[in-house]
């Protein structure tokens, strides 16, 4: 089906540009010889690298992203050329990523998009920890109107979080723009297009449950980026993979007071409006820009001293794992084969079904069927403040020790100890310690009580930590 001049629909959600049409996008000279390219990244997903390109004649910064065609001994043109679709499509918008042109080389091609300067609000939200309802308010708008830009396209994002929402400026008032197409699929009316794919904390339950995907997906994942920005935490997170799913299949949504102190009833209503188990139930994207919470102008939230340190809880997974960001690959079959739904009756004999989705490995290893969780805190639902250290952290300590990775010496735990704020005689070791200390527990400091350890008594300490610091010192 032809979408637009050149561009037409496959099947199965995915779009491709008609040769002719692609030629004209791509650019044969080396991308060198046009572009000073750093060799550093300043983004790196597990199968991407965005570098900062200048154009060598016009002093223009751009932003390229350059994709590996073959990943896992598979090629991913296909792939690669739908991006370049929906990217095409969404010229005209203001709120999305421009594509400037497209390069290829031996085994990548990088495509030249527009260079947000602002970097990820990602970034904001792990130095701030929250923003203040005014600015979460702002950010809602810029992100809905892409939203409705694609939607009106029958474009679904499906992985709509704040590693992919890009700031025009310093601040979130500067502009937003909307990026990452890579799993963004067309969804048509009575489409029957069945993936599992997105981000953990962000994916709505119909992923989880195996059923048709919609445009009203992408507005889960609005009402939890709602929640993110107003708290910095997630509403669904869990002790594991499994038990966020868990809670998203139930829709566990809680507003702790630590956390919405101050955040106006309009708030809570959008994200309740949003986060509704059955897509038809929830808003659309020009629905949710009509709400009262963004229609009219409510008390804003400001961050203060007291509300962080009473923010709550924060419990974070410990275990090293590779790929912070990654994608999930949708193989259909494979997944369809490794769903598992369990179904509980209660006591009145209500039957309640409760769909868990587990990978099994050949060699009876378990696996989730996303691989990692993103940067956002979750809201802590078991473990209390003082909490005596898991018997896998301990493990995790002794492993260390053994590879020196730290050193745990009398002298230093007595440095540590005593190297709070109130005695600067250790200023480097304590604040070396405090900048990579777990929410958990600082493992310099497990031999200590858990009142000497300054680290994990502080509440502020433990709203600004994000997820990448592990818990180690």
């Amino acid at each position: 089906m032809q979408i637009s001049d050149g561009i037409r629909h496959v099947g199965d959600g995915w779009l491709e540009v008609t040769e002719e049409r692609l030629q004209g996008l791509i650019v044969h000279e080396d991308i060198n010889d046009i572009y000073d390219v750093e060799q550093t990244p300043f983004a790196r997903g597990k199968f991407a690298a965005v570098r900062k390109a200048v154009h060598k004649k016009t002093g223009v910064s751009f932003a390229a992203k350059f994709l590996r065609r073959r990943r896992r001994a598979q090629c991913w043109a296909k792939d690669i050329c739908h991006e370049i679709a929906v990217l095409m499509l969404c010229s005209d918008s203001e709120h999305i990523v421009k594509l400037h042109s497209v390069h290829e080389t031996r085994s990548e091609t990088a495509l030249i998009l527009e260079l947000a300067t602002g970097g990820e609000l990602q970034a904001i939200l792990d130095n701030v920890g929250e923003l203040t309802e005014s600015q979460a308010r702002t950010c809602m708008r810029q992100i809905l109107r892409a939203l409705q830009y694609l939607h009106k396209k029958c474009i679904a994002h499906l992985d709509l979080k704040p590693q992919n929402i890009l700031l025009c400026g310093d601040n979130v008032e500067d502009g937003l723009k909307l990026c990452d197409f890579g799993i963004s699929r067309v969804v048509e009316e009575g489409g029957k297009i069945r993936e599992i794919l997105g981000t953990p904390d962000y994916v709505a339950p119909e992923v989880l449950q195996y059923e048709p995907l919609c445009l009203e997906t992408d507005i889960w994942s609005v009402g939890v980026l709602a929640y993110v920005l107003l708290t910095g935490c997630s509403p669904f997170g869990g002790d594991t993979k499994q038990e966020t799913f868990l809670n998203i299949s139930q829709c566990s949504l809680t507003f702790p007071d630590e956390l919405f102190e101050g955040v106006s009833e309009e708030a809570i209503d959008f994200i309740r409006s949003a986060l509704r188990v059955k897509p038809c139930d929830r808003m659309s994207a020009a629905e949710c820009l009509e709400h009262k919470w963004l229609k009219e102008d409510s008390p804003s939230r400001y961050l203060s001293e007291s509300v962080t340190e009473n923010a709550g809880v924060l419990d974070r997974d410990g275990e090293e794992e590779e790929d912070e960001e990654e994608e999930v690959e949708s193989d259909t079959s494979e997944n369809k084969e490794n769903v598992a739904c369990a179904t509980n009756k209660s006591s009145d004999h209500e039957s309640v079904s409760t769909c868990e989705k587990i990978l099994i490995l050949s060699h009876h290893q378990q696996a989730t069927l996303f691989p990692d969780a993103p940067t956002t805190p979750k809201v802590s639902r078991k473990a209390p403040p003082d909490s005596p250290p898991s018997v896998k952290a301990l493990v995790k300590k002794f492993q260390l020790d053994n590879q020196e990775v730290i050193d745990v010496s009398p002298k230093r735990e007595l440095d540590l100890s005593t190297g709070g704020p109130g005695n600067p005689g250790n200023p480097t070791t304590a604040d070396e310690c405090s900048a990579r200390c777990s929410v958990i527990t600082c493992l310099a400091c497990a031999g200590l009580s858990v009142s000497a350890c300054r680290h994990h008594s502080s509440p502020t300490a433990r709203k600004t930590l994000s997820l990448d610091q592990r818990i180690t010192c």
